[in-house]
């Protein structure tokens, strides 16, 4: 039995790259195997531990250990390379004794009986799929972060996807709740406000598409290797609604020759607020050695709420989650099955704005807003290696459940109704997914991708008061179904030794036909779309990969749609039922750095965009939404990352400089304020950690300070409220012996009380201003487990 150790010590998915994959045969003679490390700098002696368990390797030395420290070493290695980088200055050294035995020796006596090595030291590589064929971050022409396990871990204990996002500055997101919320990319925003309108960012889960028009469902990043992060448009290879980027969320899967698990337990105080508690449970079993394992993840939360409702209850926002899910992984002769399901259910019992002063707590005449989050997810990806490649064909089901309740009181008037008065919001989205594909073989001058996607999605959106209308109870009900079929392809071709240059297309045909049911309106005749998104980039780089240049152009749309509020004007001869498809261009050039021992890394762009007849959600004068075209609409920034390791000390930082802008609007904007909603101009963050030895444990202290500059909520008069620039502080903590893990995090450092989105209900902001503060300072305590 072999032993894991905590949350920032990343599973190698062994299995994933020992069995043959699409895009993963080597061009000639076969390449040493290499494993996907994440070894934090520690003692010796836990170094070690954690070396064993990631690669199946035997690493020792005869007597005692010695007292040194070892560095970090994350990427994709052979054993012997990571051996190498680990202990690099340490004064220890490793001789192979067999395949995958080394023993350690002091550097003088390893030296006497190892010829030297004049080889230049190969780069770290970390290696991205959400490109759906495995590629070597330092070779991606385009800008992608990767965040990895043990950045994610480094924060609070069951962090949703934002935990991810707060590792690239040029993300931001809406504040409605959890499991509400819809991401930005690069300013590509359209809305503040949760419509039926397509998201301009894809979430992924693994081969999977979670969302089309549907929020965010927030999974809950528990047993997470990574979240890749493709900034830019992705239509040529994710199709329509990858207009910002696309977030890739990619989990371990279960290894067929080792027993594991891991448990944990955390509790937590919210300031102004209560006590929240919780844990997670991971499990690996193989079921037949080599050839068949299953991997089982589990988790509950109850998370305590900060927000009072004055004369009712207190800390009302409370949260209840529980989730998990469940993977089992097949592999015979060249052929690799991952099954998988995944299923969430979130429960808030109040909202989490209020309407009262800056600073405040607590709101007063509210009734109570309950929701609800529910998301179930099937999966089967199915690999085989080629002679000449390999296929991959994936097919995927998910059904999301976003349902609320609001309340209307202030918005009797325009119902005919009298107060109090109740909306309820059910929405059902359904995605059903299929997509096949091949690709070369990897060290080719020229490589390829080419295949086929099929998608279709069916949303429903009602909406009915309480109490009831003497007409009837809906007053909004919105049937609508998409069907998607594409052909796309991507290749790359080596110009030169230093040269290469890489093309892209996606045509797709997509039908779109939408109902409002509550209505006499007919409905219109299906809307069908051809469309064409390119993308092309040429990119150089010197013969030690250190460096990468490039320049990008790229394309995605996204198809459109009925308007909930349109209607006929027979005077102008217009038909506003519908709203148009928009289209974004992107060019953007980049420069990616990085030293041989993994010391210093440098991610740089600057990129301008172009979006022509942007779709823009708004809120009706009955508190209800549509959708419309508001124009043209242009973006174009800066943004850096940069990463130093030294002396045990890591030091990170991210900046977005941008200036996203409508351009040419065709609705009347508010007052010379073209920003677009709930993108700032300026966003920084800085994360400052520190490891080292105290007694028996490696520990890894961190503080992060992250600055939003301020932003707009909506293009109308009426509702253009400003969310002030905040700065907010956290700090974290992670102790590690052996197999244990005590984690402590402090969020929200200062108690900062400062405004995050200035928008709550959409039947009340018209009669003021609304806030949705930070959440207060939360200390939590994490204890966890390794088998």
């Amino acid at each position: 039995r072999r032993s894991w150790v905590c949350a920032p010590s990343v599973m190698v998915l062994l299995c994933a790259w020992s069995l043959p994959a699409p895009g993963l045969r080597a061009a000639e003679a076969p390449a040493p195997r290499r494993y996907d490390f994440d070894l934090p700098a520690a003692p010796l002696d836990e170094s070690l531990q954690r070396f064993n368990a990631q690669s199946g390797a035997s690493a020792g030395m005869a007597g005692a250990l010695p007292r040194v420290r070892t560095n970090a070493v994350a990427g994709r290695y052979t054993t012997a390379e990571a051996l190498a980088r680990m202990l690099a200055g340490s004064g220890i050294e490793a001789v192979a004794v067999g395949s995958q035995s080394f023993q350690l020796r002091p550097a003088v006596a390893a030296r006497a009986a190892n010829a030297p090595d004049s080889a230049p030291r190969e780069l770290a590589e970390i290696v991205v799929t959400a490109t759906k064929r495995p590629q070597p971050l330092q070779d991606l022409p385009l800008a992608v972060t990767a965040v990895t396990a043990g950045q994610i871990a480094g924060g609070a204990p069951l962090g949703g996807t934002r935990a991810a996002l707060d590792f690239d500055a040029a993300t931001s997101s809406t504040n409605l709740g959890p499991g509400r919320n819809r991401h930005f990319i690069r300013g590509v925003a359209d809305s503040a406000f949760l419509g039926p309108s397509q998201a301009t960012v894809s979430v992924q889960f693994d081969e999977t598409r979670l969302n089309y028009s549907a929020p965010d469902p927030d999974l809950r990043l528990v047993d997470v290797d990574r979240v890749e992060i493709l900034k830019g448009p992705q239509g040529p290879l994710y199709g329509t609604g990858a207009l910002g980027g696309v977030v890739h969320i990619l989990p371990h899967r279960p290894e067929l020759d080792d027993t594991t698990m891991r448990l944990a337990a955390f509790a937590g105080d919210t300031a102004h607020g209560g006590v929240s508690s919780g844990g997670s449970a991971v499990l690996n079993v193989p079921l037949a050695d080599g050839a068949l394992g299953a991997r089982v993840v589990g988790y509950a939360e109850n998370q305590a709420g900060w927000i009072d409702n004055v004369g009712g209850r207190q800390d009302a926002n409370t949260t209840r989650l529980a989730g998990g899910r469940m993977a089992l992984r097949a592999a015979t002769a060249g052929w690799l099955l991952d099954l998988q399901g995944v299923a969430q259910q979130e429960h808030v019992r109040d909202s989490q704005y209020v309407a009262g002063d800056v600073g405040s707590l607590a709101r007063a005449g509210v009734l109570p807003e309950p929701r609800s989050n529910d998301l179930d997810m099937l999966s089967v990806v199915l690999h085989h290696d080629l002679d000449w490649g390999g296929l991959a064909f994936t097919s995927s089901y998910v059904s999301h459940e976003v349902d609320g309740i609001e309340d209307a009181s202030d918005a009797a008037a325009d119902f005919g109704l009298a107060p109090p008065l109740r909306y309820e919001d059910d929405r059902r989205y359904r995605l059903l997914a299929n997509e096949l594909r091949f690709s070369s073989a990897p060290g080719r001058a020229l490589s390829w991708l080419a295949g086929f996607a099929q998608l279709g999605a069916g949303n429903h959106i009602a909406g009915s008061l309480d109490p009831a209308p003497a007409a009837g109870a809906s007053v909004f009900d919105l049937s609508q179904h998409i069907s998607d079929l594409a052909l796309f392809g991507e290749a790359d071709a080596a110009l030169s030794s230093r040269w290469r240059l890489s093309a892209g297309l996606r045509l797709a045909r997509v039908s779109e036909e939408d109902e409002r049911r509550e209505s006499e309106d007919p409905g219109l005749q299906p809307a069908v779309a051809h469309t064409a998104t390119p993308s092309i980039s040429l990119d150089w780089h010197p013969d030690d990969r250190s460096t990468l240049a490039y320049v990008r152009f790229a394309q995605a749309v996204r198809p459109g749609g009925l308007n909930p509020d349109g209607n006929i004007d027979p005077a102008a001869g217009a038909d506003e039922r519908r709203f148009h498809a928009d289209q974004l261009t992107s060019l953007e050039s980049g420069w990616r750095q990085s030293s041989a021992d993994d010391a210093f890394a440098l991610q740089a762009a600057l990129f301008a965009t172009r979006w022509r007849n942007v779709q823009s959600d708004y809120l009706q004068d009955n508190g209800l939404i549509g959708t419309r075209n508001v124009g043209n609409a242009g973006n174009f920034g800066a943004e850096l990352q940069l990463r130093f390791n030294y002396l045990g000390w890591t030091s990170e930082a991210g900046s977005v400089l941008q200036r996203a802008r409508l351009v040419h609007p065709s609705i009347p904007v508010s007052n010379e304020d073209a920003r677009l909603p709930v993108v700032p101009d300026v966003r920084l963050y800085a994360l400052q950690a520190r490891d080292f030895s105290w007694g028996p444990w490696h520990v890894r202290a961190q503080l992060r300070a992250d600055y939003v500059g301020s932003s707009r909520l909506s293009f109308d008069a009426d509702l253009d409220r400003d969310t002030p620039a905040s700065v907010v502080l956290a700090a974290a903590a992670t102790l590690t012996h052996g197999a244990w893990e005590l984690q402590f995090n402090a969020g929200n450092l200062l108690d900062s009380r400062a405004d995050t989105f200035a928008f709550g209900n959409p039947f009340s902001i018209r009669n003021g201003p609304q806030r949705t503060p930070r959440e207060p300072r939360t200390l939590t305590l994490q204890l966890a487990h390794s088998w």
